[in-house]
């Protein structure tokens, strides 16, 4: 006789990325998402870089947050998604 535990096991549970992944930077920070990594890149022009940030919360896949920094619009972050 098979147990049903051992059904429930083999069963994979799908969850929606927009359930998962949070809709911004911030709304990431607020959820308990914490900094692990950066890296940048300075543009040709050298008025603005472009970059990505890796967070991490234990029990998820890293996230990356992809931004743009320059002087004079300050830090934009584009749509969080899981790596």
């Amino acid at each position: 006789m098979r147990s049903s535990n051992a059904v429930l096991k083999s069963e994979v549970l799908l969850v929606p990325d927009n359930k998962v992944v949070p809709a911004s930077f911030v709304e990431a920070l607020k959820q308990g998402w914490k900094f692990s990594h950066q890296s940048t890149c300075l543009s040709i022009d050298k008025k603005h870089s472009d970059g990505t940030i890796t967070l991490v919360r234990p029990g998820f896949s890293k996230l990356f947050v992809p931004y743009t920094a320059s002087v004079k619009q300050g830090y934009v972050f584009g749509k969080p998604r899981l790596a």
